[in-house]
């Protein structure tokens, strides 16, 4: 089954990036959803480099929910 953007970025609204709930996608910092022929899957958060600490949880949640879709290869 061919993964589509609008899956992955549904899956990616169920990541909060701050207290008061801001989705992911809504946040402003995803970038780059690319999906290949392969059903790999890439996307960027952009962050400043003094929040990497503070989101690398955020970026465990959104790789977690990106792989867990069905038919992700990577």
């Amino acid at each position: 089954m061919a993964i589509t953007r609008d899956d992955v970025l549904k899956a990616l609204s169920t990541v909060t990036v701050d207290r008061g709930g801001t989705t992911l996608p809504d946040s402003g910092r995803l970038s780059q959803v690319v999906i290949d022929p392969g059903n790999r899957v890439m996307f960027s958060i952009r962050i400043d480099p003094s929040e990497a600490e503070r989101f690398e949880p955020v970026r465990r949640e959104a790789e977690g929910r990106v792989l867990a879709l069905s038919g992700v290869s990577s």
